[in-house]
């Protein structure tokens, strides 16, 4: 092999596998803090999913939704609910009301209200919900 071509390729290689060292050298290896969510799921009427909900994980006994934790639904009618403070803690032993409110109106689609009674030990949990005409396809009550 000609030393010219043995030469370059020796120094093709070794920027190549510097070149990974050199970016955890300067940024770090990623070391993300992750906090899974407490409740996460998709709001869908016929498998379509739902934009402009609000999703709300009360604990029970709290009519007033004091320690309500709410979010609203993307586009694609996904949402995901973190358990700040206690709220995880007291949710996952005492259970708590997933609940769902139409809050833009009809732009979306009119939707009726629903609340669904999470067990106490389901944490964390998904929670796919199917809303429509009725209200949903559980025999849940609405609100």
């Amino acid at each position: 092999m000609k030393p010219v071509i043995w030469f370059k390729r020796s120094v093709l290689a070794a920027l190549t596998a510097g070149t990974s060292a050199v970016i955890a050298a300067c940024y770090g290896v990623f070391m993300g803090e992750y906090e899974e969510a407490m409740v996460e799921g998709q709001v869908t009427d016929q498998g379509q999913g739902v934009d402009g909900l609000e999703v709300c994980a009360a604990l029970p006994g709290d009519l007033a939704y004091d320690s309500a934790t709410c979010t609203d639904t993307h586009s694609s009618g996904f949402y995901a609910i973190e358990g700040e403070g206690d709220l995880y803690d007291r949710a996952n032993a005492e259970g708590f009301l997933l609940t769902v409110r139409d809050v833009d109106g009809e732009v979306n689609g009119s939707y009726e209200p629903l609340a669904i009674e999470i067990e106490p030990g389901s944490l964390p949990l998904i929670q796919d919900i199917e809303i429509g005409d009725e209200g949903g396809d559980d025999d849940d009550s609405a609100l």
